[in-house]
């Protein structure tokens, strides 16, 4: 769990859980502590309905993998009573690290910081207000999990991507646009407004994939409105918020 500013729509904190096979990342947004138990309990969800099916070499499918065991810091809400009735109900072997002692897991602290410091990058590079992060994070964890990288210790094959790794295909990232590059969203038609010769578009910043609307990506509008759409075109050319 990772404690930011508050953003824009309130949250305070990041949940993340990485696959130390394929070194994928789910992750989740929470405004209160006490709601990691139930973030835990979602990334959870999103590891058993996108893991891949594994094959033998004769092709034939193998057993859907599960997750077993979960490793995590001494978080109180992840050392409460109630999460525990949450791990004996799934069947999950919990370890933590000692005390104050974040060497001991070594994987997930790496690989946080590494998001970290992209997402550090890409706010600097694109001039975007820090309320935002929810969106950067998000922005940052799909490049990571679709782009090849570093196995450490892992016995997974290097040479594919995180996403590859953990559901057995080729991750999308052509729709990945650059972040807070200007955007052109399709309003619906309730927002049109032909007799007027209005517009048909509303003009705003791209913000990535839209974590509730598979298929849809947010735009950030003037006030910090933020809408999801279908529809939406870029210009990888213009960054309204970026310094001079």
């Amino acid at each position: 769990i990772k404690e930011m500013i508050e953003s824009i729509g309130n949250f305070r904190y990041i949940v993340f859980l990485i696959d130390e096979h394929s070194r994928h990342i789910f992750y989740d947004f929470i405004k209160l502590k006490s709601e990691a138990g139930a973030a835990v309990a979602r990334c959870i969800a999103a590891f058993h309905a996108t893991v891949g099916t594994p094959v033998d070499p004769d092709g034939r499918p193998m057993q859907r993998p599960r997750l077993r065991r979960l490793h995590s810091d001494r978080e109180g809400h992840l050392m409460s009573a109630k999460f525990s009735e949450f791990r004996a109900k799934e069947g999950l072997h919990h370890t933590t690290s000692p005390p104050h002692d974040h060497d001991l897991n070594p994987i997930a602290e790496r690989i946080i910081g590494l998001i970290s410091e992209s997402a550090a990058a890409i706010r600097i590079h694109s001039g975007a207000s820090a309320r935002l992060w929810p969106w950067i994070i998000a922005y940052a964890i799909d490049w990571h999990n679709g782009s090849i990288s570093s196995v450490g210790s892992s016995t997974a094959d290097s040479n594919i991507t995180p996403h590859q790794r953990f559901t057995h295909r080729p991750p999308a990232v052509m729709d990945l646009a650059s972040f807070l590059c200007r955007a052109v969203a399709l309003l619906p038609p309730t927002s049109q407004h032909k007799p007027s010769l209005s517009g048909r578009g509303a003009v705003g910043a791209f913000l990535g994939r839209s974590r509730n609307s598979k298929g849809s990506y947010d735009v950030l509008l003037p006030y910090n409105k933020i809408i999801t759409t279908s529809s939406v075109m870029v210009d990888e050319e213009y960054f309204g918020m970026a310094p001079p």
